[in-house]
């Protein structure tokens, strides 16, 4: 049966690029990786007046984003894999 190189456990995964954001977690002590997100926030800030409907679509947007960069990662694991 095949297993993933990464062990299950659950990855914390700070989707910003924000240092205070990044300064937040460092200071909760938590283990983290850093992975900022390609969503363009100007756009998003032009489109949207209200802070906080805007910081709730900026945050699932950039979740998604980089969720789906790491499905795209793993599955070239585990196309790589099967060609050994």
């Amino acid at each position: 049966m095949f297993q993933p190189e990464e062990d299950l456990r659950t990855r914390i995964i700070l989707a910003s690029s924000s240092p205070r954001r990044k300064k937040v977690f460092l200071d909760l002590g938590l283990d983290f990786e850093v992975m900022p997100s390609g969503v363009d926030e100007g756009a998003m800030k032009r489109e949207e007046s209200d802070p906080y409907i805007l910081a709730q679509r900026l945050a699932r947007m950039k979740a998604e984003e980089v969720a789906e960069r790491l499905r795209n990662q793993a599955m070239a694991r585990i196309a790589a894999w099967g060609l050994r």
